[in-house]
């Protein structure tokens, strides 16, 4: 019944019909717009022809009844009304004389008229004179009656050929396209994918092979869809064996889980992340014995109320337990299949073993958590470095004014040794945290190792084995040689210290290359050449629990007293801060290896030693002027250099500087801290007083490297730097190597 009433409706609204419908409309709104068209020109075309006519009459009647008029000669006048009224379209016609009407033709009436008034001149004597008015009135009634035939008459042909036209269409319409289409809707509506049947065809007699139109494309996409379906339904046949194979095989573990908390069905992959032999042992072990996988309850219990609330979860993170016992970090996603009805049938998810990313994550916390005791540490040195300032300076006065007295010297020696030891202390936070003043330059590391042989033999004792090699085409590195040093001799120490009854240290230089693969695994490390320095003990060596906190600052496995905890630290800061990379490799019993990673220079000019020497203090008479913000500090190295005989002027701050700068007074130095208060640093004091004496010379001080101007590399001719805190012999030097 359905079927028939859907084949009733289809048969009253084809496209036929609807086709047809908009051939008479369009047609009909044609034939209106074209006749509309026509019979406004014909409208046009007859007013035309009586405006000429009305035109004729001035041209060739108006003189003759002028002069009919003159000569009162009514009866000439009325018989040349009665002849003009015999011209198409003309209705009345009248001539009045003194606004009298002295002669008529026609009926006059004001409705669909034309009108026109001549006024009768006469000339006499050559004197013109006006003697009445002539009025011609045309009819457009005809005209309209003409416009209504004509109107009548193409409507009526023009709906003829347009009716047959429409069913001219209709037909062939129906012939070409509509029974075809309601073959192919029938062919649709009876296939099927178990039974497909036969091909479709189009009884068409008028088809020409090789002239395909769009209901040969349409056919041909029915059978191209036939085919489609029955390759689908062949390859459907193989999908459970497929997905089988997928699921069997994926990387990431698979599994499907009842409401109830069990395992309906899990992959080789999850059971492989949570270590059992097969699928079948996790769910026996898991269901039968009831081997608990959560690790935390809470989290699987965060985890399933989200899951209820939402219906799905993504990369939810957790432990897991596997088979021995251990814990595995997974990544948890999944879903909640229901019935039609929405009510929840199982839980299906999937697992990824994300153990070794978290073991990344973790060192990059503990990277970021060395970062942030650096910062801490580096803030702490700085404020120290002023404090030992003050100290060593004015240790050394009192050094200068106890003279001869035994007792006092010692104190004062033993206090300028603990304020060494202090200065050495900040010195290696500041390395740790990066920020300790360094002079880069191109050197030949083979050669500086080879000159501290001896003494790096001296520290390790006579029970210990110095190994030291070198390489004839070793690169040069770009690194503070005597930062270098301190950091091998930190390295020594903790050898000799993990060798009490004697062993083996090998230091060995090589040139390497870290590729991108190599850098993409590690924190911080940039691709590129290196000198490596591997630096092996055969000590006791570090146990793995705690050999990822070697590097931080106050570490350390040594008795109390024994040890600061910076040895390794400060090895740590100075190789970063030289751009480099540092690893450390250990098992106890059998030693420990550091390698040292030093970015290569291509610089011609090679440093093969530290430059530890000193110049004598020469007197001098120069002006200098101070800028130090500390004003203890400040007055110390005012004294200092007023004792060498120096001409001091001091300041505390940037713009005390500049308006010393700009009375005029020269000055053959600047002595200025790096960080001032106020607006100015003294790299702005620096060029300020360059742009007033070009040859004035800048010697810098500062208590870390925060600045890029201090870095020796970007120091300029007639500028130096002088790390706080400095000796007094260190700064004197300082000063008469920048005026010499």
């Amino acid at each position: 019944m359905a079927h028939e009433k859907m084949n009733a409706s289809r048969h009253s609204n084809t496209v036929a019909r609807r086709l047809t419908f908009a051939v008479i409309l369009f047609s009909s709104l044609i034939t209106l717009v074209s006749t509309a068209y026509q019979l406004y020109r014909d409208y046009h075309h007859d007013t035309v022809l009586i405006d000429a006519r009305l035109q004729q009459i001035q041209d060739v009647h108006l003189r003759s009844i002028t002069h009919g008029a003159w000569v009162l000669d009514q009866r000439e006048v009325q018989l040349l009304l009665e002849g003009i009224l015999n011209l198409p379209d003309m209705q009345y016609l009248e001539v009045k004389v003194q606004d009298e009407i002295w002669a008529s033709v026609g009926v006059n009436s004001a409705n669909n008229v034309i009108t026109r008034q001549y006024p009768l001149i006469y000339s006499n004597l050559n004197r013109p004179q006006n003697i009445g008015m002539l009025t011609a009135t045309a009819t457009l009634d005809q005209v309209y009656q003409r416009l209504i035939d004509k109107a009548v008459v193409i409507l009526i042909s023009n709906g003829i050929k347009t009716f047959i036209v429409a069913g001219f269409v209709l037909l062939l319409f129906h012939f070409l396209i509509t029974r075809h289409l309601s073959r192919i809707a029938d062919f649709a509506q009876k296939l099927r994918v178990n039974r497909l049947g036969r091909i479709l065809a189009l009884e068409r007699p008028l088809s020409q092979p090789g002239k395909e139109d769009e209901l040969d494309y349409v056919v041909g996409a029915f059978n191209q869809m036939r085919q489609t379906l029955q390759t689908s339904y062949d390859a459907l046949t193989d999908s459970e064996e497929k997905y089988r194979n997928i699921f069997e095989n994926a990387v990431e573990g698979i599994f499907q889980c009842s409401m109830g908390g069990t395992f309906v069905t899990v992959n080789p992959a999850m059971a492989n992340i949570l270590g059992y032999a097969s699928p079948e042992q996790l769910i026996a072990c898991v269901n039968d014995i009831g081997q608990q996988v959560f690790v935390d309850q809470d989290a699987c219990n965060a985890c399933i109320a989200k899951l209820k609330t939402n219906g799905t979860i993504k990369n939810e993170e957790m432990q897991w337990r596997r088979k021995d016992g251990s814990f595995v970090w997974v990544s948890q996603s999944g879903r909640l299949v229901g019935d039609q009805h929405g009510n929840p049938l199982y839980y299906e998810g999937t697992l990824q073993d994300i153990d070794a990313r978290k073991q990344a994550e973790n060192q990059l916390h503990r990277a970021q958590r060395m970062e942030a005791i650096g910062q801490l540490t580096g803030g702490i040195a700085h404020d120290f470095n002023n404090l030992l300032g003050v100290m060593i300076g004015n240790a050394e006065m009192l050094e200068m004014a106890v003279t001869g007295d035994g007792q006092a010297e010692g104190q004062v020696e033993a206090l300028i040794h603990a304020i060494d030891r202090a200065s050495s202390l900040t010195s290696r936070l500041l390395s740790f945290s990066r920020q300790q003043t360094l002079s880069p330059v191109s050197t030949n590391i083979s050669a500086l190792v080879e000159g501290l042989e001896d003494m790096l033999q001296r520290t390790l004792g006579e029970t210990i084995d110095l190994r030291a090699t070198s390489l004839p085409n070793l690169w040069a590195a770009t690194i503070d040689p005597h930062q270098f040093e301190n950091a091998l001799i930190n390295l020594v120490i903790n050898a000799r210290d993990a060798m009490p009854t004697g062993g083996t240290m090998c230091i060995e230089p090589s040139n390497v290359t870290l590729d991108g693969a190599y850098a993409a695994d590690r924190e911080d490390v940039t691709p590129g050449d290196y000198v490596m320095v591997e630096i092996s003990d055969t000590g006791d060596g570090i146990p793995e629990s705690i050999i990822g906190n070697v590097f931080e600052p106050f570490f350390t496995t040594k008795d109390i007293g024994k040890g600061s905890g910076l040895g390794l630290s400060m090895v740590y800061g100075f190789v970063k801060q030289s751009k480099g990379h540092i690893t450390i490799e250990s098992e106890t019993g059998r030693g420990t290896t550091v390698k040292l990673y030093l970015p290569r220079t291509e610089d011609s000019l090679v440093v093969d030693h530290a430059d530890n020497g000193t110049q004598p203090h020469l007197m001098g008479s120069e002006r200098i002027l101070v800028v130090e913000d500390d004003e203890n500090l400040r007055q110390i190295s005012t004294t200092t250099l007023i004792n060498q005989g120096y001409q001091v002027v001091d300041v505390k701050e940037g713009r005390d500087a500049v308006n010393q700068l700009n009375e005029g007074q020269s000055f053959d130095l600047i002595f200025t801290d790096v960080v001032l208060p106020g607006q100015m640093t003294g790299v702005e004091i620096a060029e300020h007083a360059k742009r007033i004496f070009p040859d004035i010379k800048i010697l810098y001080t500062t208590g870390y490297a925060e600045n890029d101007v201090i870095h020796i590399k970007s120091l300029e001719t007639g500028m130096a730097l002088v790390s706080k805190p400095f000796r007094k012999a260190e700064l004197l030097m300082k000063v008469r190597e920048l005026l010499n």
